[in-house]
């Protein structure tokens, strides 16, 4: 007998294939030949403290702005395109010998942007000091950090925003500090390492998970192993939360390990089964990515293709996202800056944004099947005509206050929701989804 999920899956089809809406659309071309403000008037329309905290503009407030350029989303069983002003402010050429990237992460003041993947050399990009509209461009030109022999599964940065841990394929840990090209210390295991982290509470203290199915725990100055766990499964994904309090770890069979964390010491608390119960998925795919927000939500992300948002209150399932193909690599699903969205990578090349909670699309005829956890709506982008990885984040709440308040500062009429990177055929494409203030 079907688990409910596929039941839902059944009848969703069904729907889909029997209705008379379409179920992608895309959105018309438009452009802009003149400037609908002058140099005063857009102090009348936006104070930008009202978005500070969530710069997402709601429907009712559409008809004071307008798209800045072309529009590059798509949408599916979604009524309102959110991402309509997206436009690529700048490209990056990463490297010329054909090698994929699977890792996108900021330091936390947002001031560094750490990039590696296939490729043995971790890029670091840094953000320049003033941007507005004439000058839009966020990085400056890249530099390459040496170290590793192999390609890198995971990075993970300090608070302190200076130094920083990869770990690879080669075996190794290695610590960085940003400035300096070569690893200033390094951490020798027997098997792969798959992730890597520094605690959010003691800097002194990182974790490293393996394909030996051991979690070790070290201090960063002593260069000592402190304690050793041994888990059931391949681990293949792990991370701390954001307040350092609870740890999970992610296994090659779709299951997920929490822990509390007490500096050095891991206690179980729970375990996760990331797959369904019943059917051809049953068996469970690996975990490649987790995410944690504040201490309410988990974020999953498995390689059949699926992403689930979990309650730390309780452990429940709460939302199933469907859309994209991640079956081979391992892509990471993220959080936007307001945590209203969350966006990934696909290997068909496509960047694919959700709603974390869904709102159901109008339909000409009613659903007879609801699956409240089921979330299917989505946008999506392409930036290369080839079909080729890509991996996307958002850029966080301070990276996107500070551009807004360089653009106002330099009398801008663009207001930035989000700020978008994507990595596609050895390029860093950063993308601002923007709009025009327009007079009352």
């Amino acid at each position: 007998m079907a688990s409910d999920e596929e039941f839902y899956d059944a009848c969703e089809t069904f729907e889909q294939l029997n209705s008379s809406e379409p179920v992608v659309e895309e959105t018309p071309r438009i452009f802009f030949t003149d400037t609908v403000l002058t140099q005063n008037t857009h102090q009348k329309i936006v104070d930008f403290a009202e978005y500070k905290t969530d710069v997402s503009l709601p429907a009712s407030k559409t008809e004071l702005f307008s798209w800045t350029t072309l529009n590059l989303a798509k949408k599916a069983n979604k009524d309102v395109k959110e991402f309509s002003g997206l436009e690529i402010i700048q490209t990056i050429t990463l490297n010329s010998n054909n090698k994929r990237n699977w890792i996108l992460k900021f330091s936390p003041d947002s001031k560094y942007l750490a990039l590696a993947g296939e490729s043995s050399i971790i890029i670091i990009l840094k953000v320049l000091g003033h941007i507005n509209e004439k000058n839009p461009y966020l990085f400056d030109n890249p530099e390459e950090y040496k170290g590793h022999e192999q390609s890198i599964v995971s990075i993970s940065w300090n608070m302190d925003s200076e130094h920083f841990l990869s770990c690879g394929v080669d075996c190794l840990v290695l610590l960085w500090k940003i400035g300096f090209s070569i690893p200033i210390r390094q951490f020798l295991h027997e098997n792969i390492v798959t992730c890597v982290g520094f605690n959010p509470l003691n800097e002194n203290i990182f974790y490293s998970g393996t394909l030996g199915k051991k979690i070790f725990m070290w201090t960063v100055n002593e260069g000592i192993l402190e304690n050793t766990y041994q888990t059931q499964g391949i681990i293949t994904a792990g991370s701390y939360s954001n307040n350092g309090t609870l740890m999970a770890v992610g296994l090659s069979n779709g299951e997920c390990i929490i822990y509390e964390v007490n500096n050095a010491v891991l206690t179980f608390i729970t375990q996760i089964h990331c797959r369904n119960r019943k059917g051809l998925k049953s068996s469970g795919k690996k975990v490649t990515g987790i995410e944690f927000h504040d201490d309410q939500y988990l974020l999953i992300t498995t390689n059949d293709s699926r992403i689930r948002l979990y309650s730390l209150e309780n452990f429940s399932l709460l939302q199933k996202y469907k859309g994209g193909k991640c079956n081979e690599y391992p892509l990471h699903t993220t959080f936007s800056h307001n945590s209203v969205h969350i966006i990934r990578g696909s290997e068909d090349g496509n960047t694919y944004i959700w709603n974390t909670f869904k709102s159901n699309p109008k339909r000409k005829w009613p659903s007879l099947f609801t699956n409240s956890i089921k979330n299917n709506s989505y946008e999506y982008f392409t930036l290369s005509k080839e079909k080729s990885l890509c991996d996307s984040i958002f850029a966080s709440s301070n990276l996107l206050n500070k551009v807004q308040k360089d653009y106002l500062s330099s009398e801008s009429n663009i207001i930035i929701s989000h700020i978008i990177l994507t990595t596609s055929h050895q390029k860093l494409y950063i993308l601002y989804n923007q709009y025009k203030n327009i007079p009352w």
